[in-house]
């Protein structure tokens, strides 16, 4: 943690330098966070789709369909990370090409429904029905574990696939009961550079907050960078990405992180992984909620450590920085992007994720309501500009009721026009973020006579 003395108020670590929180939550209109993305290498799912997982599905089970891992299995870290603070992660299965376990009971044919390892895991079986001995009960189990168990007669007639394998039976054929028998020749298959921009191509037109690229390859994200440049600057979808390693992106849209953590249960969230934990806690913050010095409460050890008399240049050079609070605890020491080469035109405020969440919900909110409510319903005359404009301080009054921002002015700080095409509206807005408290600057005056007392009423 900073702090110490100071002579100037120009201090860039946050903490208190001294000599010698509940904010209400946003209303329904203000734009939704709380989604992220991420690619991942895979032994199950379905190959180069989105797939939309919620945390609740990590504990109840609902995951294993979907990726087949639960939050009580231990390849399922960076899900646990990513869904620790985000309640929805838009998952995409990078690798392809692989191969899908199979297995025979007698005549039956199983075959696990994705490709991947995963479904060496997999394990059918036929019992005799305990109730009706005219029944065989057909049973799939997942790491031991009892999945799916259909009564039907011996001829076959009614069984149907189920989430983890497809059943396949010649005509005439029957069943017989069976000791259980793993399925086998699961593969994983690949990834290659190209499938990135598969993946791209699929999340672009999706809506999300964050996205976490755990991948070490230069070019794969440089890409990312094109990718997340053009997603912000000329589609107006105003997202951000994490990636290791990136911190020259200087870019507001890109956090860049090179620390992990171990955590309570010994497991190593290594930077790679550590991208979905700040994907997930950055698209989980309010608009009106910073990250700085939020604690990871289950990390014990920071992987990658940087030194008290470092981090201020690590700072400097826009790295998203974990450190040791005073009392021990892992925190976030500034929630942080890559810009750092500040200019007249964008200054320090825009390196503030809290102040990016700010511009980036009113680039993403005003956009969906013009294309929603008035593109081509409204007329473009002084009526209705001023209907536009009515809208816009309406949310802008919203904004500032939950302090994302301040002293706005709805008389002044909202001005609309026509522009130089006769369908064409010209809208100016002022508008002052707010960030959250960081840097204490604070003088102790210590006495020890009346005289001293006295004087302190004229300063």
């Amino acid at each position: 943690m900073a702090g110490g003395k100071w002579l100037a108020q120009n201090k860039v670590r946050p903490g208190a330098y001294i000599n010698f929180e509940s904010v209400p939550a946003p209303a329904s209109n203000v734009g939704a966070r709380g989604i992220m993305t991420m690619p991942v290498e895979l032994g199950w799912g379905p190959e180069k789709e989105l797939v939309r997982l919620y945390s609740t599905d990590l504990l109840d089970g609902r995951s294993l369909p979907l990726i087949g891992l639960s939050a009580f299995d231990m390849d399922s870290l960076i899900f646990r990370e990513a869904l620790s603070s985000a309640y929805l992660c838009l998952m995409y299965r990078i690798n392809a090409g692989g191969q899908k376990a199979i297995g025979n009971l007698g005549d039956l044919k199983i075959t696990a429904r994705y490709t991947g390892k995963r479904g060496n895991d997999i394990m059918a079986a036929i019992f005799q029905n305990e109730r009706d001995n005219t029944l065989l009960d057909v049973v799939t189990y997942l790491s031991g574990r009892e999945r799916n168990r259909q009564a039907v007669p011996p001829s076959g007639e009614g069984l149907v696939d189920n989430d983890y394998v497809d059943f396949d039976m010649p005509d005439g054929a029957t069943l017989k009961a069976s000791a259980g028998k793993l399925l086998s020749g699961g593969d994983d298959g690949v990834v290659l550079p190209a499938d990135y921009a598969d993946y791209f191509d699929a999340i672009e037109p999706q809506i999300w907050n964050t996205m976490a690229l755990p991948v070490e390859n230069p070019i794969i994200k440089a890409n990312a960078l094109t990718f997340i440049s053009n997603r912000r600057d000329k589609t107006g979808r105003k997202s951000q990405i994490v990636l290791t390693g990136y911190n020259n992106a200087n870019f507001e849209g890109v956090i860049s992180v090179d620390q992990g953590y171990i955590n309570q249960a010994g497991e190593d969230v290594l930077p790679t992984i550590f991208t979905a934990t700040v994907a997930g806690m950055t698209a989980g913050a309010e608009i009106n909620e910073s990250n700085t010095f939020r604690q990871l409460t289950n990390a014990v050890e920071i992987i990658n450590p940087i030194k008290a008399q470092d981090v201020e240049a690590a700072l400097l050079a826009g790295k998203f920085v974990l450190t040791r609070r005073q009392d021990g605890g892992i925190v976030v020491e500034q929630d942080i992007n890559t810009y750092h080469r500040f200019t007249p035109y964008k200054d320090y405020a825009f390196s503030k994720n809290r102040v990016i969440r700010v511009l980036d919900d009113i680039g993403n909110q005003v956009k969906t309501r013009f294309e929603n409510a008035y593109i081509g319903k409204v007329d473009n005359n002084e009526t209705g500009r001023q209907v536009f404009r009515t809208d816009i301080i309406s949310y802008m009054s919203e904004l500032q009721s939950i302090g994302a921002i301040q002293n706005f002015d709805p008389d002044n700080d909202v001005k609309t026009k026509q522009g130089m095409a006769i369908d064409a509206v010209v809208a100016d807005l002022w508008i002052q973020p707010v960030d959250s408290m960081e840097k204490l600057y604070m003088q102790v005056y210590c006495s020890s006579n009346d005289a001293a007392q006295t004087d302190r009423g004229n300063r």
